[in-house]
């Protein structure tokens, strides 16, 4: 008779425990892959209208990657075209042509594994098309007017840089199905996640720009680390840690962008945060940060032990959280918190200084500049050469504009208010604790956003994910009715905005050509050997580098104090030197040809002080009121020869 009843009691207890296909996580997937689907097209869309890439032929569609985008599409170039993957492998972990003459393994140096595995799947792709006599491209002539030759254009998947592209923007809706899951998660709502992915929508243009610049490596990592930070913030709520997850989901954030190291520095600090002020348990959150950097490890190892990784910010952050939590002071909360905060800055710097004397690195000197240039006088080559940059100016405040207009900006400010509320005046809910993470987060993105405005990409999209908690029982605790209705007006009136906002995108209707720049890359294929070497400015030699693949001497990516230094010595020709120092310091790069941008030798530039002249006005002093290098050039007939000409480009050759 006891066993009969023990018995039926277990059957209870089974029969209570949930689902874990429940009907809300069946019909949440099922939402999270057809906003995926339609943002996969609406990007690819959008790339297609602003270029007409479908009729550009490939030498275009490769001048369309400018600077940095370039540069990164090489190395899927290179795996795809190699005679086998084991020899394109080969050639990229032992590159003599990016920086000749030194040989470099660019998987260590530039974040590449997307192009690695892309490059390798579009061989197993084509491979397989072969093996099942299934044409995957078909193509055409297209007559280009403007009294340019007819071009030979191919589209579908068999075409490289159709299926790089296609995995790019793949990736990008895969990116709003996710976000949708983190929204719907945060607000513990589906309605939450039709919220948060709708205000990304309406404020596309301030959210990403995979959809201008697909090569980018934030296009490949941000998924991915709205991935981690979603598993962060079940872990943080839920007892148990899902470990596995969160360390795959950050090395897939670190190893595509090196900047990945920055963010994790911000959650690291946000999660130390809500940990000494008692809002989440410190247990939890040390866990957390033990998988978050178990993952960093293995992306650092992947990357041949990155030196930069090695030492950076976000290591010295974890080490100080680290000591920091270990110490306990009973008797007052104000003085453990002091103590906690002293201990951690303390280690912090240490390792940090520590870790660069060791390691004799400087790579990431140009950060420290860039910031110090903002609050001080300060300014030297380097750093001009970034804070002239839209992207690294301040935010506009026109960004705020447009985010009040379709009213993502107040709403958001709502959450924020009530978020503030409830963890500062109020008994803060342990089941809202998780929350606390995503405050603090926002918070180091805004000022992230504010002193860099290429970094708004972090904080708009952020500002989503609050959004979104207008949907949940923390903001509206009202029946699920009225919350609908609520929500269901909200997006009526953020629509009114939006959706114009979407057409104007859909509207945009251009056609790439750049003839001037075709012309040169021509006559460096028919009138220069193979083995040339060039130098020049730093976006257009990643795309001589790619398109007519001779060796150039400097490149865009300028993270590396090496590159720096080199990218400094190529740019004396567009500064006020002597035409034999220059030739001098070519010379000793082993340059061949130098290639003069028009543009590049302006001695001065609409925002002042920001012409190529002008910042080397700023260190050679003894040569500041002298005529530039590019104006005198063609009076140095004993030093180079000028071989090539037309509107834009000069290309002189070393004598």
């Amino acid at each position: 008779m006891g066993k009969g009843k023990v018995t039926q009691r277990k059957e209870a207890v089974r029969e209570d425990k949930p689902k874990p296909w429940d009907l809300s996580l069946i019909t949440a997937l099922t939402l999270a892959l057809l906003v995926s689907v339609y943002h996969y097209k609406h990007i690819s869309s959008l790339f297609e209208n602003d270029r007409f890439f479908s009729h550009l032929s490939t030498l275009e569609r490769e001048m369309t990657f400018r600077t940095e985008a370039g540069f990164y599409y090489m190395f899927f170039k290179t795996i795809a075209n190699a005679p086998s993957f084991s020899e394109g492998l080969h050639e990229i972990v032992n590159d003599n042509g990016t920086e000749y003459p030194s040989t470099i393994n660019t998987l260590s140096r530039f974040n590449v594994y997307p192009e690695v595995i892309i490059g390798g799947s579009f061989r197993v792709f084509n491979y397989l098309c072969e093996m099942t006599g299934y044409q995957a491209k078909s193509c055409y002539n297209i007559n280009r007017g403007y009294g340019q030759e007819p071009v030979r254009s191919c589209i579908g998947l068999g075409d490289e840089t159709y299926y790089y592209l296609t995995c790019v923007f793949v990736l990008g809706g895969v990116q709003m199905g996710i976000l949708f899951m983190l929204c719907r998660h945060v607000s513990d709502s589906i309605m939450g996640g039709v919220l948060g992915v709708s205000c990304f929508l309406f404020n596309h243009g301030e959210c990403t720009r995979v959809q201008w610049t697909p090569p980018l490596r934030e296009n490949f990592s941000f998924p991915f680390l709205l991935l981690q930070i979603l598993l962060v913030s079940r872990s943080l709520q839920k007892a148990e840690l899902q470990r596995g997850w969160l360390v795959i989901a950050t090395v897939l954030f670190v190893l595509p962008w090196q900047f990945s190291q920055f963010v994790l520095l911000t959650q690291t600090l946000s999660l130390f945060f809500c940990a000494v002020v008692g809002v989440i348990d410190k247990v939890k959150v040390e866990r957390v940060l033990d998988a978050v950097f178990l993952g960093y490890v293995i992306g650092t190892v992947l990357q041949f032990g990155n030196t930069m990784l090695l030492s950076s910010l976000y290591v010295s952050a974890y080490l100080g959280v680290k000591l920091a939590l270990r110490v306990h002071y009973e008797r007052s909360k104000v003085i453990e918190f002091c103590i906690r905060c002293t201990v951690f800055l303390t280690l912090f710097i240490a390792y940090k200084y520590l870790s660069g004397l060791i390691l004799n690195l400087q790579d990431d000197a140009h950060i420290f500049n860039i910031l110090k240039a903002k609050f001080t006088e300060f300014k030297d080559f380097h750093t001009l050469l970034y804070v002239c940059a839209k992207e690294f100016d301040y935010i506009e405040l026109s960004t705020f504009y447009k985010l009040v207009l379709t009213l993502l900006l107040p709403v958001g400010l709502v959450t924020i208010i009530r978020l503030v509320y409830n963890f500062t005046l109020c008994q803060p809910s342990p089941t809202y604790a998780h929350l606390a993470y995503h405050l603090v987060q926002f918070l180091c993105f805004l000022t992230m956003a504010i002193l860099l405005m290429r970094l708004k990409l972090f904080m708009t999209p952020y500002l989503c994910v609050l959004a979104s908690l207008l949907a949940s029982d923390f903001i509206l605790p009202q029946t699920n009715t009225s919350r609908a209705v609520i929500v269901t007006l909200l997006l009526g009136a953020m629509s009114i905005q939006g959706v114009q906002n979407i057409q104007a995108q859909r509207n945009i209707m251009g056609e790439y050509n750049n003839p001037d720049q075709e012309e040169l890359f021509t006559w460096i294929e028919k009138s220069v050997d193979k083995q040339g070497v060039f130098a020049g400015s730093m976006p257009l030699m990643a795309n001589l580098r790619l398109s007519t693949g001779r060796s150039i001497v400097n490149h865009p990516h300028y993270e590396d104090v090496g590159l720096r230094e080199r990218t400094k010595k190529v740019y004396q020709v567009f500064s006020r030197k002597p035409g034999a120092e220059v030739h001098a310091t070519l010379s000793s790069l082993s340059v061949q040809y130098a290639v003069l941008d028009v543009n590049w030798c302006k001695p001065t530039r609409p925002k002042a002080g920001c012409a190529i002249p002008e910042v080397w006005d700023v260190e050679d002093i003894e040569n500041r009121d002298k005529p530039t290098f590019c104006s005198q050039v063609a009076y140095l007939d004993k030093l180079f020869k000028i071989v090539f000409s037309n509107r834009t480009y000069r290309v002189i050759k070393l004598l």
